[in-house]
């Protein structure tokens, strides 16, 4: 989509909304990288979720996930050869790495 269609929509304000409502790191990562989209299916599908979810929501009230932690960081470090404590990287938030 071009930028003059992107700014009448207010596709960055709607952006900037949606993260927002983003309760992790990871989330608000993933809506920053949304893009709008022209192809059918791929509009039709995310129609298709948008419906569900807001059904849920309407049926259930607000739906609670609870907090969500980025181990992308510790599965980095376990490619670098370091080890960790799974439960302590939950305890402190951080993570304890061993050599």
């Amino acid at each position: 989509m071009n930028e003059k269609t992107l700014r009448v929509l207010e596709y960055r304000k709607i952006k900037a909304m949606l993260i927002e409502y983003a309760s992790s790191k990871l989330a608000k990562d993933m809506v920053e990288k949304l893009q709008p989209s022209i192809e059918f299916g791929e509009v039709e599908q995310a129609l298709k979720e948008t419906s569900e979810a807001s059904g849920l929501i309407i049926q259930q009230g607000r739906v609670g996930i609870g907090p969500i932690f980025d181990l992308l960081p510790h599965f980095k470090n376990m490619r670098n050869r370091f080890l960790f404590d799974p439960f302590a990287t939950f305890r402190s938030g951080g993570y304890t790495a061993y050599k």
